[in-house]
């Protein structure tokens, strides 16, 4: 008897990504499908997963700051100086 295991699958990713599971590619207009991963399950039988891929679009933030003669700032690890 040939049993398979069932699992899903769901990441994030931004729009311009392209993430691969099992050798198929996952894109913005192609997020969703299943694949069948050959003696993949913990009993050495196949596994069917279901993929499913949020695309995210990238965001952005302003920050603005006021440094006075002298003034540093660090943002996001860089180090800025006036």
């Amino acid at each position: 008897m040939n049993v398979r295991s069932f699992d899903e699958l769901h990441k994030e990713a931004c729009i311009s990504d392209t993430l691969t599971n099992n050798g198929k590619a996952y894109f913005q207009g192609n997020s969703f499908g299943s694949d069948t991963m050959k003696g993949k399950s913990h009993l050495g039988c196949d596994s069917l997963i279901n993929v499913l891929v949020n695309f995210n679009a990238a965001s952005t933030e302003n920050y603005t700051d006021t440094l006075c003669n002298e003034s540093t700032s660090t943002i996001n690890g860089v180090f800025l100086i006036k």
